[in-house]
């Protein structure tokens, strides 16, 4: 059977609601169907699922700037959002989804425009080398998400202002005379960056909504249809809509560690808090903006083992036969080898 092609748009701009409505849309998605949902937050910071949002966001800043903290259901890194960008998610049941097909309405929608983008990277868009969309993942079950964005007019200054990217995410991309300073690396990401207005200086958010939808339509070779809103229930909608709103999703827990690794990997940033006591890990937390795993799982099958290497990393082996292998893996990685010069009981020794 053909798919069956819906579009949502959605004229609000409330980052709560709107990731309640994706995850509404996606848990709702029929067996033939595949989504389209267009939508714009204002003045919002989106850190991924695993990440910590005090490492990544000057939350005081933006605080007093009137803006938003989220936190959204898919892995990967922190973004700025506001009117100059467009978001967009692809949603359907796992037959009929197709990440590659989904970036070829976005490419075919920028053909459209006279602009020849490329994919580069583990998930990024890019024009002449510089960043203009970055993707993410998430499921219920064998429902899908592939959402991202699009960055038509994005304020930089204000990306640069807000966000606090770990240097050595950024140094890969930075020149060496620019990765001689911290200082000076952090704010020329703005420069490894760049809006579709610098091509297309008359470019809307509603005129490149059309595309896409055309895109849509002519990657598939089917009609697109609205999708009937009245299929989202607006009790659970408010009720997912305070859940993503709560500081304890946003912000996430935290613990009184004594034991801090890190390590950036190809696939992404760990950063594992571990509190010892009497010689066993009384707590875990684990942080990262990697795209796919689930960290909190990751930490909790340290819970309760001794502070010793191997054993740490034994404790990881019921993950590896799953989803969460890929992390578990550099989970293992960093507990080998950045404990090295830990003893047992969580001192360091020379």
């Amino acid at each position: 059977m053909r798919e069956k092609l819906k579009v949502i748009k959605t004229g609000i701009t409330d980052p709560y609601h709107n990731l309640a409505l994706e995850e509404l849309l996606t848990e709702d998605v029929g067996e033939e169907e595949i989504l389209l949902y267009l939508w714009q937050n204002r003045h919002t910071v989106v850190i991924g699922r695993n990440q910590n949002a005090y490492r990544e966001c000057r939350i005081e800043t933006l605080a007093a700037d009137g803006g938003f903290l989220a936190r959204r259901l898919s892995g990967g890194g922190a973004v700025y959002h506001d009117a100059g960008n467009l978001c967009f998610s692809f949603i359907a049941q796992e037959k009929n989804y197709d990440v590659d097909r989904h970036q070829a309405v976005l490419l075919h929608a920028l053909r459209r425009l006279s602009l020849n983008a490329e994919k580069t990277g583990r998930n990024d868009l890019v024009l002449d080398g510089k960043k203009f969309s970055g993707h993410a993942f998430f499921r219920r079950g064998t429902h899908c998400c592939h959402h991202g964005t699009l960055m038509l007019d994005v304020d930089t200054e204000r990306l640069a202002r807000y966000l606090t990217p770990d240097p050595e995410k950024t140094a890969k991309h930075l020149s060496m005379e620019e990765r001689s300073s911290i200082d000076r690396a952090v704010p020329s990401v703005r420069s490894r960056v760049v809006n579709l207005k610098a091509y297309l200086p008359h470019l809307t958010a509603e005129r490149l909504s059309e595309e896409l939808l055309l895109a849509f339509s002519d990657v598939f070779g089917a009609e697109v249809r609205p999708f009937e809103e009245t299929r989202i229930d607006p009790g659970k909608l408010n009720e997912r809509r305070k859940f993503f709103a709560d500081p304890s999703w946003i912000l996430g827990r935290q613990i009184a560690h004594t034991i801090l690794l890190k390590r950036r990997f190809p696939a992404g940033g760990l950063e594992l808090m571990l509190r010892v006591q009497d010689g066993k890990v009384a707590d875990a937390v684990l942080y990262t903006d990697a795209l796919s795993g689930d960290a909190e799982a990751a930490a909790k099958q340290l819970c309760g083992c001794a502070f010793e290497k191997e054993t740490l990393i034994r404790a990881l082996q019921p993950l590896y036969s799953g989803a969460e292998r890929p992390l578990a893996e550099m989970l293992a990685v960093l507990i080998r080898e950045e404990l090295k010069d830990r003893t047992k009981n969580g001192e360091e020794y020379v």
